[in-house]
């Protein structure tokens, strides 16, 4: 077996997250979908993380075995010929191979999480930033309140604690 490292980027708004869903469509059932087409006895993609429904993502890592009689192609090509059948709004990045200790999800050192906040109408922008007619994101207080809704959501808290904490701030 070999193992193979993918970087993913994807335009979230059509997926019910990364993950495979038993109902809706995840980002990760696609690309494995795709992939049984090469490799049909690949093992699962193993995602770095999980992302929420409508979520994009510009490097999302995973990672993926491959009996070595079944690689036919180099990665780069494999990376092709993944980006010739996918749709639109989910490309692999890169694949490389790694060592057989390597883990998407145990390995990863760090997630960056990025926000737009667009305060007048910006058509181009829709989906990709969020939109609050009349709010004026200099205004500290509300930049206040939003950063700590924030930190209160991707602190590891329970969401039910964050979004009642959040609502009464």
């Amino acid at each position: 077996m070999i193992k193979l490292k993918w970087v993913i980027a994807y335009h979230g708004a059509a997926y019910q997250g990364w993950q495979a869903q038993k109902t809706g469509r995840g980002v990760q059932s696609v690309l494995e979908e795709v992939l049984q087409r090469f490799c049909p006895l690949a093992s699962r993609l193993c995602g770095s993380s999980r992302t929420d429904t409508g979520v994009h993502a510009m490097g999302m890592v995973a990672h993926v075995e491959l009996p070595e009689s079944q690689v036919g192609m180099r990665p780069e090509k494999l990376r092709l010929a993944m980006n010739a059948h996918l749709p639109s709004d989910i490309r692999v990045v890169r694949i490389t191979r790694v060592p057989k200790q390597f883990h998407a999800r145990y390995h990863a050192t760090a997630k960056q999480y990025r926000y737009r906040i667009w305060n007048h109408p910006a058509p181009l922008l829709n989906g990709l930033a969020w939109h609050v007619p009349g709010q004026r994101c200099s205004e500290r207080s509300w930049s206040r309140q939003y950063l700590v809704w924030m930190q209160m959501k991707h602190s590891g808290v329970g969401r039910a604690r964050n979004s009642k904490q959040a609502s009464t701030s």
